[in-house]
């Protein structure tokens, strides 16, 4: 009995004992369920944190490859876009937009478009890189938390956007510029305050073109050059040529040493002509190779002063009346339509241009330095001695090979077009802009359908008796007559009352030869003085 009530005292101590253990153990079981929880909780978070800054990364990345895409549209390069897509040499902290461009000239503003992609290219190879670890990870060692980082690159994006808007800056688009100053901002504002960018750079571009275009018509300064062999046709023209190329703001005769005339002359440069198949005295010598007296002449005025004192270079013929200042007018106008074009034209104002006025050519100081640049290669010319076919293409371009009328013939209106269309883009990687048309008299449009003014007006076309002298000299008179009008409609009454039925049915031509600096096909000093007293309003001798 003893021992039955000491056995229960004892089971009852270790009952006791058992709960007391088993509660303990359920205490440290909820115990590490909750730990597990809060770790699974704070996993999510942090997960979550993670996936938020992908995202943030990822829309930000697509956010600077359209920006610079844009960008590269407005400069004319795309869809040639290179920087777009690949990686910024420079480590993500080694770069800075820059400070803002007093005066934001062109070179100015292209090169911190250049920067601009620079940055994009650092950020997105700093925070798009899928394969390496996170941002949030890279700060898991600070003291910053989820939130706190996210506030942290909102700052600096902002920061960013601020100095990238402030280095695009210029004129009414510094106005868009203020929107960005302020608190963090949350991150759809920030992206589409990136997207803005766009904006804001094509702004300052028109701006800056507009200030260009302003100083363009203040300062233009045109050099007029011609190669001529000298017949006796081109002596009786060349009194006539030389006072309308003194108007110009510089000009150059070019010939060859064989050329009958004075050897020394202010305004003559006499130049090696390889020979030919048929001698000087032939009446086909050099018949449609004008490009062989012209290479030579090309290679003298590239490394001449000429190519750094003036802004634009003319080359026509002395059967061409030129009258200097319509010239300068006309090439204003050609700039406008270009500026007012396709985003390709917009952008093609800021390389190297060449305007085609039917066979006279204009072309800028960057379309000099652009075939300076590659003379090495573009100068070359055939040799009577070389293989092939160059004997007979003796003096023309090599360049030509394979192209139209090699190896015949090099005329100028066809080269010109193939050097600035072909040869240039496709072997030197250079654009240039040619509006107009190798075709004298033929009318031409930029990529809006917008008219640019006729550079060139033919006598072949002429409908009052052609070339004849007597129909030349009442075009002329046309001509002028029809630039007192102030509209076509006044034109059209003018041209219904006229007693000549050429002019009744043919208004428009004469119409839109008004202010054409260049008459092609004028063959005596009659035509040439008219043209110069009515189209010039130049009443001298």
């Amino acid at each position: 009995m003893w021992a039955r009530i000491v056995t229960l005292p004892v089971l009852a101590f270790s009952l006791a004992s058992r709960s007391q253990h088993a509660t303990e153990t359920g205490v440290a079981v909820l115990a590490r369920a909750e730990q597990r929880l809060v770790r699974y909780n704070a996993d999510l978070a942090v997960e979550s944190c993670i996936q938020q800054d992908l995202w943030h990364r990822t829309q930000l990345q697509s956010q600077l490859k359209g920006l610079c895409f844009e960008m590269c549209k407005v400069v004319g390069l795309y869809p040639n876009c290179p920087q777009c897509e690949g990686t910024s040499a420079h480590g993500p902290g080694e770069f800075s937009p820059g400070s803002p461009v007093e005066g934001s000239n062109w070179d100015a503003l292209l090169f911190h478009m250049d920067q601009m992609s620079q940055w994009g290219r650092s950020v997105v190879r700093h925070w798009a890189s899928k394969s390496g670890p996170s941002q949030l990870q890279l700060l898991s060692n600070t003291t910053l938390g989820c939130e706190e980082a996210d506030v942290a690159r909102r700052e600096e994006l902002q920061g960013k956007i601020l100095d990238s808007c402030n280095s695009f800056c210029h004129g009414h688009a510094c106005n868009e510029c203020q929107q960005v100053h302020g608190p963090p901002q949350s991150w759809p504002l920030l992206m589409a305050q990136v997207q803005g960018l766009s904006k804001v750079f094509s702004r300052s571009m028109e701006d800056a073109r507009a200030k260009t275009a302003r100083e363009e018509k203040e300062h233009l300064s045109l050099f007029c050059f011609a190669w001529t062999p000298r017949r006796d046709y081109d002596e009786q023209l060349l009194g006539e040529t030389r006072k309308q190329y003194r108007k110009c703001d510089g000009h150059i005769f070019y010939t060859d040493h064989a050329a009958p005339g004075p050897q020394k002359e202010a305004d003559f440069m006499r130049v090696i002509v390889p020979k030919q198949s048929v001698t000087r005295k032939d009446d086909g010598w050099l018949y449609h190779r004008n490009m062989v007296g012209l290479m030579p002449s090309w290679n003298h005025l590239l490394h001449s002063d000429f190519v750094h004192q003036h802004d634009w270079f003319i080359n026509s013929e002395l059967d061409h009346f030129l009258s200097p200042a319509r010239a300068k007018e006309t090439i204003l106008a050609y700039l406008k339509g270009l500026r007012e074009g396709t985003p390709e034209e917009q952008a093609s104002v800021d390389g190297p241009i060449m305007l085609m006025w039917g066979n006279a050519f204009v072309f800028n100081r960057k379309m000099l330095l652009a075939v300076k640049s590659q003379w090495n290669v573009l100068g070359r010319i055939a040799l009577p001695s070389g293989p092939g076919e160059q004997a007979v293409a003796a003096g023309c371009p090599m360049f030509m090979e394979n192209e139209a009328e090699w190896p015949q013939s090099c005329s100028q209106d066809v080269v010109y077009p193939v050097l600035a269309k072909v040869i240039l883009p496709k072997f030197f990687n250079v654009t240039v802009g040619a509006p107009g048309s190798a075709g004298c008299g033929a009318g031409s449009k930029n990529g809006n359908q917008q008219d640019f003014p006729l550079g060139c007006w033919e006598l072949h076309l002429n409908p009052i008796d052609g070339e004849k002298e007597d129909g030349a000299l009442q075009a002329i008179k046309e001509l002028a007559q029809m630039s007192h009008f102030q509209d076509a409609r006044q034109a059209r009454e003018y041209c219904q009352r006229h007693k000549l039925v050429a002019v009744r049915d043919n208004c428009d031509r004469f119409w839109q030869g008004r202010k054409v600096p260049l008459i092609h096909h004028l063959h005596t000093v009659s035509e040439q003085k008219l043209a110069r007293q009515l189209l010039d309003h130049d009443s001298s001798p």
